[in-house]
C-alpha cells in the first residue's frame, strides 16, 4: 500500500520526461499550469464540473477552485466517469450549465 502523496512522487519522472519529450519533438514549450491560469480568469465567472470517480487528475478541481477568485462554481459528480456528467445527470447537466451562463452572461444592472 503506498503512503498517501507516494504515487505523485513515483510518477514525477515519467511527467518530466514525458514534458521534455514532448517540447523537445513539438518545439513547443509545455503549456502554463492552470493553477496559475484560473487565477487570472477573475473577475470573469468560472464554473468548474468535475467527475466523482477519476481516471486522473480531478482532484486538481479542488485546487483549481481554491486559486480561482469569485465567482467561482464547482460541481463535483460524484457517480459520473471521466467526462460522463452529461451522460450521468442530462438535465441536471443541462440546468445547470445553462443557469451558469445566464447568470455569467446577464449584464449587471
Amino acid at each position: 500500500m503506498l503512503k498517501p502523496g507516494a504515487r505523485k512522487w513515483l510518477s514525477a519522472p515519467y511527467w518530466a520526461t514525458s514534458t521534455a519529450a514532448i517540447a523537445v519533438f513539438s518545439n513547443h514549450a509545455p503549456p502554463p499550469n492552470l493553477k496559475d491560469l484560473v487565477a487570472r480568469i477573475s473577475p470573469r465567472p468560472q464554473f468548474l464540473i468535475y467527475s466523482g470517480r477519476p481516471l486522473g487528475g480531478e482532484e486538481l478541481n479542488e485546487q483549481f477552485y481554491a486559486a480561482a477568485d469569485e465567482p467561482k462554481t464547482l460541481w463535483r459528480i460524484a457517480d459520473a466517469g471521466h467526462t460522463a456528467g452529461l451522460d450521468t445527470h442530462p438535465e441536471e447537466y443541462e440546468q445547470r450549465v445553462i443557469a451558469f451562463f445566464d447568470h455569467a452572461l446577464t449584464p449587471s444592472r
